[in-house]
């Protein structure tokens, strides 16, 4: 193995394994062929994408769950900019991810952070271009900065920031109803229109 990859493992790597690779979950066993350097990388990155997902689904208060989310930007900000970190996840990442890789990682970084601002903030999607920004920013990034983290060619990385933002569209219309009972519809007003149907009719009792 090149001495590049090999990465002693650490209580920080083992915190990102706790929260991105449960037993018997589909990330787990995908990530299973990697090795070293790699599969720290992209498990820490899953890490920080459940942890903040987590606050936009369990934190009830919006001003806590900002509050939140703004940690999470200056913590990222820290991390990114002077190579350092608290936390476990973002130490993680820092350890198992080369300089170089790191500044690539940026941009998506804040895109993932944007999107759960933005399902903080939701207020629904009125044209199907709004709705594909934000699953492009959640699902399309996190599949971005997997692709960065493991050097992929620029070309896979636009491929599978699209299947990102797919397979993210697939999971709200698999969880359509947990979510309309949150107030969140993931659809596109422009789209329910064209089917002559609005909000108020996925609360009937009888949909």
């Amino acid at each position: 193995m090149p001495a590049m990859n090999q990465h002693s493992p650490t209580s920080h790597d083992a915190e990102c394994e706790r929260i991105a690779r449960p037993i018997g979950s589909g990330f787990r066993y995908a990530s299973l062929p990697l090795r070293g350097r790699e599969r720290y990388a992209i498990t820490a990155i899953k890490a920080l994408d459940k942890s903040l997902e987590e606050i936009v689904q369990t934190v009830a208060e919006p001003q806590v769950a900002r509050s939140k989310l703004d940690w999470w930007r200056g913590a990222l900000h820290q991390a990114t900019t002077e190579g350092s970190s608290n936390h476990p996840v973002l130490i993680s990442l820092l350890e198992s991810t080369p300089p170089t890789t790191l500044e690539k990682l940026v941009p998506h970084l804040e895109s993932r952070l944007g999107s759960a601002l933005l399902a903080l903030d939701y207020q629904g999607f009125d044209t199907e271009a709004d709705l594909n920004a934000y699953l492009d920013a959640k699902g399309g990034a996190l599949f971005r900065l997997y692709a960065q983290a493991l050097n992929l060619p620029e070309e896979t990385s636009i491929k599978l920031g699209a299947l990102g933002a797919l397979g993210h569209r697939i999971d709200n219309l698999q969880w359509l109803g947990r979510d309309v009972a949150r107030g969140f519809i993931y659809l596109s007003a422009e789209q329910l229109e064209k089917h002559g149907i609005n909000e108020a009719d996925f609360h009937r009792p009888d949909r």
